[in-house]
């Protein structure tokens, strides 16, 4: 999925961790499933070189898996699915 969003002409980032996210503060977000926090606009980055930085878009797609930054650390709406403990594939 990570490569074929590339080949689709989306800007993909292979290596980078995202550290945090900003949501604007506006009455455009307000009708968004983040209408508690507005929408997503921005992301603090990292690499293990050193570099860092922030990125501005317009969407958001958090393919990381059980550790997806939005649902675990902002949404705070991540379910176990108990029938998949046993699994050591943890992407849905």
């Amino acid at each position: 999925m990570f490569r074929h969003a590339g080949e689709s002409s989306a800007k993909i980032f292979d290596g980078v961790k995202v550290s945090s996210i900003q949501f604007a503060d506006d009455d455009a977000g307000k009708n968004s499933q983040f209408s508690e926090m507005g929408r997503p606009v921005s992301a603090r980055w990292s690499r293990r070189d050193v570099a860092s930085g922030s990125i501005n878009f317009e969407y958001i797609v958090d393919a990381g898996g059980r550790a997806g930054i939005v649902s675990a650390k902002y949404k705070k709406n991540r379910k176990v699915n108990q029938g998949l403990n046993n699994i050591a594939a943890w992407a849905y």
